[in-house]
């Protein structure tokens, strides 16, 4: 049955915000996370980042890759290199698929500072550290069993061994 060119469809405008609700609620891909919906950054540096165009995990991540880098916006941002190399690392930890920045953050609280740390533990070890952390944090309410942490782990490896810049990977 055709619809009269004339006819108002009752309801496209509700199928229109439908289909917008469900595009704005998708997760962030891994290491494309925006800053000003996250807590890693005090409002004063996300007002510096935003002239730079520093607005994601991935700008962040980029803009601290190397050491020249870093010192260049430590001078812009007011902050200092190693605070700047810290966040870097956190940024690093998010290429991983299922880590996102409640998880980095438990990880870096727990020594666990980037992917060449991450590939260095072992599952079950891992697991039983992000558990003890965040006992004192209290950040995550589910936690990782060591099935998660043996994909995480394998994920660094996997990087490491090639030495390709990270990609993101696709969320489940």
């Amino acid at each position: 049955m055709a619809i009269p060119a004339t006819s108002k469809c009752s309801w496209c405008p509700a199928a229109v915000a439908f289909v917008l609700l469900v595009i704005a609620a998708v997760p962030a891909r891994a290491g494309h996370y925006d800053l000003s919906s996250i807590d890693i950054v005090d409002e004063a540096t996300m007002a510096a980042f935003v002239p730079l165009k520093i607005a994601t995990t991935q700008d962040l991540w980029e803009a601290t890759r190397t050491p020249g880098k870093v010192a260049t916006l430590a001078r812009k941002v007011k902050l200092t290199p190693a605070a700047l190399r810290d966040l870097h690392e956190l940024c690093d930890l998010l290429w991983v698929d299922g880590i996102g920045p409640k998880v980095a953050r438990v990880l870096t609280a727990a020594g666990v500072r980037n992917l060449a740390a991450l590939a260095r533990q072992e599952q079950v070890a891992l697991a039983d550290l992000i558990r003890d952390t965040n006992k004192k944090l209290e950040i995550l309410g589910k936690l990782p069993d060591p099935d998660t942490t043996r994909s995480w782990i394998e994920q660094a490896k996997a990087r490491a061994k090639t030495g390709a810049r990270p990609g993101a990977p696709n969320r489940r």
